[in-house]
């Protein structure tokens, strides 16, 4: 018998089996040496962990298959990744962005401990503010709004009462000018002290509502009230726009957690994705007027997405994860994907599932489509909506996801397989390489 026979009815590991047969005598070591043996040539499982042989075997089970589709891979190849999102998943962000301030930038973030140590919304306080001037360099920001976006609340907000250096030292501001440069420090200043939550509220007044032509006078809880220009506010509110993107979580660390005495949250929750998009989506279409660069995000700020719509498609998204407790049917799960796709269209990680989804029906030409959709709405967004995951794993995931499909689709393995048996994960990006792309053609890429 195989050794995994031995592992189902006593529940032992291998190391424990093999002990008890030394613990036996001279007379059980062969017999102990041909249980490990089977146990190598034969598939097991302890019903979570499947052994080598039966991974590839399953791996082994489509070669050879017929190939689905003779045309080319043309129109299920996504789109190169842009350059500033590749600096974001390769976290090479100050060694890509700006690179005449950058690590002048990097050090003076290392000289401040509130940057390495606050917690933020859903990750420090330094992290956070790398990830808006990631997103901002992915919507391609000019260098003042980016630069903005990683000290953007260095001096505190009207909202958020921390502040790393003090807006009330007068040597604050110029220690932060020679970081920064004027300009980019300017734009910082206004956006920590002046009341954004003005502009905001001003651009729900109606569907129809952008900025207006005048200058518009702003309190501010330093000092006296300020008269700003449409085109300063509406770099304010792209940061704005962008921080709130990288947090975008149900429970919020300093929000709903730090700044209440008794507070009623338990932090983290279940980083149950946020009702944002609906706000966020009027402010990029209420501003684009006066930006010089408008954002990829909802179809360049012409689109938006009413409250209704959103809520309805975060909740069937968590329902179909089974969120909130319920089991939930594959056939169910699929159904409230797709539904929550349609009714939010800019959000990247229901097609992740649909993808899955369809894999496990083997469905490989739609599975394909859905992958290569949520790769390029992952690069549209600059970000990721669902936060249980780090942007960059979600990027690869989608783009494994692809290569899986798309073989299956040629008739071969879903993943490279050496004669041997072994996965190299080096084949397995020049797979991703060839159907998602970081590079554009002909550009060498780092070594795999």
């Amino acid at each position: 018998p195989s050794f995994s026979n031995f592992q189902r009815k006593g529940a032992r590991t291998e190391s424990t089996w093999t002990r008890e047969l030394e613990d036996k005598g001279d007379s059980m070591k062969v017999f102990a040496l041909l249980a490990v043996g089977a146990h190598a040539s034969f598939c097991h499982t302890d019903g979570k962990h499947r052994n080598r042989v039966c991974i590839i075997e399953d791996l082994r089970s489509s070669q050879g298959s017929k190939c689905l589709w003779n045309a080319t891979t043309d129109l299920l190849t996504a789109q190169v990744m842009p350059s500033a999102i590749r600096a974001k998943v390769l976290e090479e962000e100050f060694e890509t962005y700006d690179q005449g301030r950058a690590k002048i930038m990097q050090n003076f973030q290392k000289e401040l401990a509130g940057f390495r140590h606050f917690a933020h919304a859903r990750d420090t306080f330094g992290n956070h503010l790398k990830n808006t001037w990631a997103i901002l360099q992915a919507w391609g920001q000019s260098q003042e709004i980016c630069r903005a976006g990683l000290f953007h609340t260095i001096f505190g907000g009207d909202l958020f009462i921390f502040s790393t250096l003090n807006p009330f030292e007068n040597t604050s501001r110029g220690r932060l000018r020679e970081i920064v440069e004027d300009e980019a420090e300017a734009l910082i200043w206004d956006f920590a002290t002046l009341a954004r939550s003005i502009v905001n509220s001003s651009l729900h007044v109606s569907r129809e509502t952008s900025l207006a032509e005048s200058n518009l006078t702003l309190s501010s809880f330093i000092g006296d009230a300020r008269e700003v220009s449409p085109r300063q506010i509406a770099k304010i509110m792209v940061v704005t726009m962008a921080d709130y993107l990288d947090q975008l979580v149900e429970i919020n660390l300093w929000r709903d957690f730090k700044g209440h005495e008794h507070p009623t949250a338990l932090y983290p929750g279940k980083l149950k994705p946020e009702v944002a998009l609906y706000w966020l989506s009027r402010v990029c279409r209420g501003i684009r007027t006066y930006l010089d660069n408008v954002p990829p995000i909802f179809n360049h700020c012409t689109e938006e997405i009413d409250y209704e719509s959103e809520r309805q498609s975060r909740d069937h998204y968590w329902r179909a994860l089974g969120g909130d407790g319920e089991e939930v049917s594959p056939a169910e799960q699929l159904a409230l994907m797709n539904l929550s796709a349609q009714l939010n269209p800019f959000i990247a990680e229901p097609h992740v599932y649909l993808a899955e989804l369809l894999y496990q029906k083997e469905d490989f030409m739609a599975c394909a489509s859905q992958a290569k959709q949520a790769v390029e709405l992952f690069y549209a967004m600059g970000a990721h909506w669902d936060k249980r995951l780090p942007f960059r794993q979600w990027i690869h995931l989608s783009r494994e996801l692809l290569v899986r499909c798309v073989r299956r689709i040629e008739g071969k393995t879903s993943l490279p397989l050496t004669p041997e048996g072994i996965v190299m994960t080096g084949w397995l990006v020049e797979e991703m390489e060839r159907l998602a792309p970081t590079v554009p053609p002909n550009v060498s890429t780092v070594s795999l």
